[in-house]
């Protein structure tokens, strides 16, 4: 069973809702046509949706919503300069928007219905997106051009989650088979492959200094893995399912995790190797995390459509709270000024960080 297997019947009724077709203000195309096209969000409303309230008497106004999938959006992707966005649906479908006032460098990306994963590289330059049954698929962002990974052994890095090392010359890459690719992204092979996992690989991490990964599966683990040595540190079961999100503080202090199937987010302590006490407030299953540039906040968006933060110097949550309908996915924008987050009915919303205290 993958981790997409839960989806709700929400998710399920939207991929049969048929193609969305692009209104307002568009996005530019590449010159380079691709292979196969998927569909590109291509709108942003008008008027920013009004939610749930946060506080009595108040409510939260998101900056801007983009309209563009048709089904649940399951992760988001800040490129690091804060210029665009991906967003990557449960129905395999991907977007990338742009949030500056060019969009001269937006581009399709490939494979309609098949994408699980997406990242943007730490220079801004390639967007790595990734299916299961494909080799990763590397886009140029600046020349416009598209190459796979796969060696000369015929080896290919078909990805269930994938990330790119700080540095961006290795892209660590998960597969359904259990084991994780780190790909030398220059000369373009699989430099070696780490086995532990007996399940696919849901999500993958990498520490802030490039040492440390953390990756977690099907078989209801979580493994620590020190890159310079290939060597596996630590393993971490969870009592109840897989975990699904996995996060590192900036300074590489403890790592976040979630299973989606707790309303409550397990901190590792790195230094002692050992858990720290649970952090409860959420009002359901947790379902993604996301760490603030700053390293002072932790959100965690849970299945009830709300966006819980603490404040990671005391571990206490904070006073702002978001509601999003069947939230899925959050990120904060690069430079903390912004939290995207996305929904069961396909939309992101944008909002203004940090969010006004509710009184």
């Amino acid at each position: 069973m993958t981790s997409d297997s839960i989806a709700t019947r929400e998710d399920r009724s939207a991929r049969h809702a048929g193609p969305w077709r692009p209104e307002g203000r568009p996005v530019r195309l590449a010159i380079l046509t691709w292979p196969v096209v998927v569909s590109l969000g291509a709108t942003v409303a008008a008027a920013a949706c009004l939610l749930h309230p946060c506080g009595k008497g108040e409510r939260t106004q998101a900056r801007e919503t983009l309209v563009g999938h048709a089904g649940t959006v399951k992760s988001i992707a800040f490129r690091p300069d804060g210029g665009m966005l991906a967003s990557v649906s449960i129905d395999g479908s991907i977007a990338i928007w742009g949030l500056t006032a060019s969009h001269d460098d937006s581009i399709l990306p490939d494979g309609p219905r098949q994408v699980r994963c997406a990242a943007f590289s730490p220079d801004n330059r390639l967007l790595a997106t990734g299916n299961p049954t494909a080799p990763v698929a590397l886009l140029d962002l600046v020349g416009h051009q598209i190459r796979r990974l796969e060696d000369r052994t015929g080896s290919s890095a078909g990805a269930a989650s994938l990330v790119f090392g700080p540095d961006g010359t290795t892209l660590a890459v998960g597969g359904l088979d259990g084991h994780i690719s780190l790909w030398d992204l220059a000369a373009g092979r699989n430099q070696s492959t780490l086995a532990g996992h007996t399940d696919f690989v849901a999500s993958l991490a990498i520490s802030p200094d490039g040492v440390t990964l953390a990756s977690s599966s099907g078989d209801r683990s979580v493994r620590i893995w020190d890159l310079p040595s290939r060597r596996q540190r630590l393993v971490i079961k969870s009592p109840t399912s897989t975990y699904v999100a996995l996060t590192f503080s900036p300074d590489g202090a403890f790592l976040a995790m979630s299973d989606q199937v707790s309303p409550v987010v397990r901190i590792c302590d790195m230094v002692a190797g050992a858990e720290r006490p649970p952090l409860r407030g959420p009002s359901g299953a947790v379902m993604t995390l996301a760490i603030s540039p700053d390293g002072t906040t932790l959100a965690a968006a849970d299945y009830r459509g709300q966006v819980t933060f603490w404040d990671l110097a005391t571990f206490q949550i904070r006073p702002q709270r978001l509601r999003h309908a069947g939230v899925r996915a959050v990120a904060f924008a690069p430079d903390g000024r912004a939290v995207a987050t996305g929904g069961f009915d396909g939309t992101i919303h944008l909002w203004d960080w940090p969010i006004p205290t509710a009184r």
